[in-house]
C-alpha cells in the first residue's frame, strides 16, 4: 500500500515531496511514543497468589508477583527471578501489577533504581537499570 502525503507536501513541509513526509512523520511518532512509554524492566507481573500471600503473611493488595523475566533484560541483569514478589520500586510501594506499570512509565532509562523484593521469605534490595 502506498500513501502519498499531499497535505503534508503543501502544508507542514512545503519543500518535501513524495513519500518522505510520511516516513518522517511516522519516525517522529515512533520516537515520541518510545520516549513517552517510559522505561522497560523486562518482566511480566501478575497479582500475588493468595497462597503465596498467606504463606508470607502479606497484607491484602501488597506487592506484584513476577510471572516471567526476559532473558538478558534489565530485571535479569539485576538478579530478579520468576516467583519474586516486588514490594517497592524506587521506594514507592507496590499494591499490584498495575503499580509496576505505572512506576515503570515514570522511570528514566539508564538511571539505576532500587527494587525491594521478597524471595523465599527474605526481603532484599536489588538495583535495576531500566532500558527503553
Amino acid at each position: 500500500m502506498y500513501i502519498r502525503a499531499q497535505t503534508l507536501d503543501a502544508g507542514l513541509m512545503p519543500h518535501a515531496r513524495g513519500y518522505w513526509p510520511v516516513v518522517l512523520a511516522l519516525l517522529f511518532c515512533f520516537i515520541s511514543q518510545s520516549a513517552l512509554a517510559g522505561a522497560r524492566l523486562g518482566i511480566a507481573v501478575d497479582k500475588v497468589p493468595d497462597v503465596t500471600a498467606g504463606a508470607h503473611n502479606l497484607p491484602p493488595n501488597t506487592g506484584a508477583h513476577i510471572a516471567s523475566v526476559t532473558a538478558g533484560g534489565p530485571a535479569d541483569r539485576a538478579g530478579l527471578r520468576q516467583g519474586d514478589i516486588i514490594l517497592r520500586i524506587n521506594e514507592r510501594p507496590i499494591h499490584g501489577p498495575e503499580d509496576v506499570a505505572a512506576i515503570a512509565e515514570t522511570l528514566t532509562p539508564g538511571k539505576e533504581v532500587p527494587v525491594d523484593i521478597l524471595r523465599f521469605g527474605d526481603e532484599m534490595q536489588l538495583y535495576i537499570l531500566p532500558s527503553l
